[in-house]
């Protein structure tokens, strides 16, 4: 029962949703900690995703759960470089487009936030902020510049 909502939240983008349905499985002992975990870091929720890491028993984190959480670290701990880095392994197809959308949602957040810190920033800078090469930072500066800005 349990998976099949979870199913239909995660085709639905519901992460609020996903997290609590993860949430109500862990108190049924039937916990799903990697999808959890990857929705509360969509969700920015990162003092309860530390917690959960923290309540995963040592014998159930997997390397997938443990990698995630190393995500989580790094957002944690604003090691942006290491976000990316962490972000780009192998994942399994299960959570694969979760860990997709907390990549957007963690870029789009950084650039929200530098779009609001900085009136000038050079693309060097903005592009370890971003986690992009270069080349590649100068149309999604200009892309979200166009999209926010207001007479």
């Amino acid at each position: 029962m349990a998976e099949q909502a979870l199913q239909a939240a995660l085709a639905a983008s519901d992460f609020q949703k996903i997290a609590n349905i993860c949430q109500e499985s862990e108190l049924n002992g039937r916990p799903f900690y990697d999808a959890h975990l990857a929705s509360l870091l969509i969700l920015n929720d990162l003092c309860n995703a530390k917690f959960l890491w923290k309540r995963i028993p040592k014998d159930l984190r997997t390397p997938e759960i443990a990698a995630i959480w190393e995500i989580g670290r790094n957002i944690w701990t604003r090691n942006y470089p290491s976000v990316y880095t962490s972000l780009n392994q192998n994942w399994s197809p299960q959570i694969s487009p979760l860990i997709a959308k907390v990549a957007l949602s963690f870029r789009t957040r950084t650039l929200t936030l530098l779009s609001s810190s900085y009136s000038s920033i050079s693309v060097g800078d903005c592009s370890v902020f971003l986690g992009l090469a270069p080349e590649n930072t100068i149309p999604c500066k200009m892309l979200f510049f166009f999209t926010s800005f207001k007479l």
